[in-house]
């Protein structure tokens, strides 16, 4: 695991990012929910660069023309031999998720992946910022890096003692066990 600074953020560049991401987040899932209630499926089977097929569980049943997705018991997949099924694979295709290399983006104002990349021996490590809401607190995870250190983009980004994360951690925590 690898060493990480974190930041409480009270504002500014990184909260606006941070809504940004949010935003996408939140679009994202709700037309996943509409396509899963819409087929009647029991989520979504994919990866960053967008949906592959629908998952039907718990006796969910897929519509009688899709196909099983090879090497998955319950992924399917819409017909690509009907029209209708070559347009319903490009709409579950256009959902993207949206994932850390997007927030790391909006922090950054860049698509750079690798920022935070190291070699290890033989292999290549790519780590990326990212973000927990600590006690009602927006923190901000990143990833130490001597030779490509983070810059804080403003006064409203403020790295805070490890004490002070974990103590944010442990009241989280807390209050999540008082909630009913």
């Amino acid at each position: 695991m690898s060493q990480r600074i974190y930041y409480r953020i009270t504002g500014g560049v990184v909260a606006a990012a941070h809504a940004r991401f949010h935003a996408k987040f939140t679009a994202l899932q709700s037309v996943r929910d509409a396509v899963i209630k819409e087929f009647g499926a029991s989520g979504t089977y994919g990866n960053r660069h967008g949906v592959k097929g629908l998952l039907f569980t718990d006796g969910k049943t897929p519509p009688a023309d899709w196909k099983r997705v090879p090497g998955e018991d319950n992924v399917f997949q819409p017909n690509p031999r009907t029209k209708t099924g070559r347009n319903l694979r490009d709409r579950l295709k256009t959902m993207k998720q949206v994932t850390a290399e997007d927030f790391q983006a909006e922090v950054l104002g860049s698509s750079d992946f690798t920022r935070f990349a190291t070699f290890e021996g033989s292999s290549f490590r790519c780590a990326y910022i990212g973000f927990e809401i600590l006690d009602n607190v927006l923190i901000l995870s990143v990833p130490a890096h001597e030779a490509n250190p983070f810059v804080p983009p403003d006064e409203h980004c403020v790295e805070i003692k490890m004490s002070e994360y974990w103590a944010l951690k442990a009241a989280d925590a807390k209050a999540e066990e008082v909630k009913p």
